[in-house]
């Protein structure tokens, strides 16, 4: 008696413990529901929501037939090799169904060269896009590693600074000197170097206060910040 006593809470446990591995088997494999999409921006810029969703169930379908189980990490990682991803991060609902916040890449200088694209603030290339073109500076040519953490500064340095902030157009090199061209302004700015850049960037805003309160225009096409304490203009 005591023997079928025992085969059969045997019986009875191993039936419980295939349905209960059957069930979370089913729960790993089932599509998940996208409950949330959220742009860090507010609204997308360069990506839409379709396209997650779209690239999230391709990915989902691909990893379901290779696992059984869902790794986020990996989710997250997988966003993030799109070029305009700068960061992904997903989560559970209670419910079991998925969240995703995303932060898109924020592009700071365009570069016209061989080939057309952005960099962000590290330095780090941005594709083009039919979906989003901001108004930014311009760099003219093909800038070398080192030349791009100058030129990031460079922008960065205007951006923080409320009357120039709106005002960089165009940047190109030449013979060891950054040559600027302005939105308000016809003349082009000599920079030179990124060094001394704080009082280079005071001299240019007082030499543009003036030239803007003045009645006559100077017919001046180039002003240079070169030179120490002063601004010449030709």
């Amino acid at each position: 008696m005591k023997i079928k006593n025992i085969v059969f809470f045997t019986i009875i446990l191993s039936i419980m413990l295939l349905l209960i591995g059957l069930s979370n088997w089913r729960n790993q494999k089932r599509l998940i529901n996208i409950d949330e999409i959220v742009f860090e921006s507010g609204t997308p810029k360069f990506l839409s929501y379709e396209l997650i969703n779209n690239l999230l169930k391709i990915e989902l379908d691909r990893i379901s037939k290779k696992k059984e189980s869902i790794d986020l990490n990996s989710l997250e990682l997988f966003f993030e090799t799109n070029p305009y991803i700068y960061n992904a991060e997903l989560y559970y609902y209670p419910s079991g169904s998925l969240g995703i916040s995303l932060k898109e890449q924020v592009p700071e200088l365009k570069i016209f060269s061989d080939t057309i694209f952005y960099f962000n603030y590290e330095g780090v290339k941005i594709p083009v896009s039919n979906n989003y073109k901001p108004n930014l500076p311009h760099f003219l040519g093909n800038p070398n590693k080192n030349k791009v953490k100058e030129l990031l500064f460079l922008v960065n340095n205007f951006k923080k600074d409320d009357f120039l902030k709106n005002q960089l157009k165009t940047i190109r090199y030449e013979s060891n000197s950054y040559y600027i061209k302005l939105n308000s302004f016809d003349f082009e700015v000599e920079f030179g170097t990124v060094n001394n850049i704080e009082e280079k960037i005071k001299k240019l805003k007082v030499f543009s206060a003036f030239y803007q309160s003045i009645r006559t225009k100077s017919d001046y096409k180039k002003i240079s910040l070169k030179y120490n304490k002063q601004v010449v203009a030709s």
